[in-house]
């Protein structure tokens, strides 16, 4: 990530802007590959446009179901 990506974000508590560096922050070390019990599968998973797709589509199927 590059700091004008950062700076376009949203203040958050994920990343930190340090110098011209982008750091980790204890939220975002979760989002590491190499620490255990990590959540970047998951989020990762999140990301996958079937998954977006079906939540989309969440609406029009629970409208169907009431009919």
């Amino acid at each position: 990530m590059t700091t004008p990506t950062l700076r376009a974000l949203p203040p958050s508590t994920s990343f930190a802007a340090v110098k011209e560096l982008v750091a980790n922050t204890p939220l975002s070390e979760g989002l590491r590959s190499d620490v255990p019990g990590t959540m970047r599968p998951l989020a990762r998973t999140f990301q996958d446009p079937a998954i977006w797709s079906a939540w989309g589509h969440l609406a029009h199927s629970q409208h169907a179901s009431n009919r």
